[in-house]
């Protein structure tokens, strides 16, 4: 039988593999990283809006109405053109904004999208290193980031109007 110090310093002890992946220290990583995204969806879940069932049920009542309308009436009749035009409009409150951001830190698009209820914002305001929001937000901003990629926080609208008044953002276009 030969010792440690008779194998060749370059020779790699192969592991089979239950016990290589048990050896590996990626599986603490993988655990570590469902726990993290299981936090997230609870949180996720015991942070909705307390009206999101009804919003969503009214959306989905008005949509539905709205097919029936098109599908049921002449196109040439004015009522029905009318009554398509007020659903729609019912549906089509949610707007969104393109903004450069001339930021030096945030430079890149800044888009705001505002939608049909601020009930939809699952956002509220957190400052930094406090364990508690602040204040509710009213809302989503996706921005375009050189480090970390498209990024979707929620804002507070008031904070927008600050940063366009001030120049950080500079209006582009409508998108929606």
């Amino acid at each position: 039988m030969s010792s440690p110090a008779d194998l060749p310093e370059s020779a790699d002890v192969e592991l089979s593999p239950e016990k290589r992946w048990f050896a590996s220290e990626d599986w603490l990583a993988v655990w570590f990283g469902g726990a993290i995204l299981a936090f997230g969806l609870l949180a996720t879940v015991l942070n909705r809006a307390p009206n999101s069932v009804e919003v969503r049920q009214k959306i989905s009542q008005l949509s539905t109405e709205l097919r029936a309308l098109e599908t049921t009436t002449a196109a040439g009749d004015e009522s029905h053109t009318k009554a398509v035009a007020a659903k729609e409009k019912e549906l089509e409150e949610a707007t969104a904004k393109l903004y450069q951001n001339s930021d030096p830190k945030h430079n890149g698009d800044y888009v705001v999208i505002t939608p049909v209820d601020t009930s939809y914002v699952s956002a509220s305001g957190v400052p930094s290193m406090s364990p508690v929001p602040t204040h509710p937000c009213d809302v989503f901003v996706a921005v375009s980031g050189s480090k970390q990629g498209l990024h979707l926080f929620g804002e507070e609208s008031t904070n927008v109007q600050a940063k366009e008044s001030s120049g950080k953002i500079t209006f582009v276009k409508d998108l929606l």
